[in-house]
């Protein structure tokens, strides 16, 4: 693996929450596709189903594998799809009547 590419996975693994645009946090807690305009329930990644697989068939056609992080994070700064397993983390904080506690302790 190069060193661009190396550079790129650490990059995707230490973002967290925080830089995912407010607008995209809160459609992803409503349980709504995060892409603008579409009324459709999230399955994953904070996309529905026709989104998602939009975004997969475009990622699986990107050749290398830097190009494809740089895909998936462009995407995720932009707000169109969540960083892996962090629908359910924002969606476990909507639901849970202590999430305000835990994050100010």
């Amino acid at each position: 693996m190069s060193r661009m590419a190396k550079e790129l996975l650490i990059e995707a693994l230490s973002m967290g929450k925080s830089r995912i645009p407010k607008r995209t946090k809160e459609r992803a807690a409503s349980g709504l596709c995060v892409i603008q305009g579409c009324d459709c329930q999230a399955v994953g990644r904070g996309l529905c189903v026709k989104h998602k697989n939009e975004f997969y068939y475009r990622l699986a056609r990107i050749r290398t594998k830097v190009a494809q992080l740089e895909f998936e994070q462009a995407a995720i700064r932009r707000g169109l799809v969540l960083p892996v397993g962090t629908q359910l983390e924002i969606k476990r904080d909507k639901a849970s009547v202590f999430a305000m506690d835990s994050e100010s302790a």
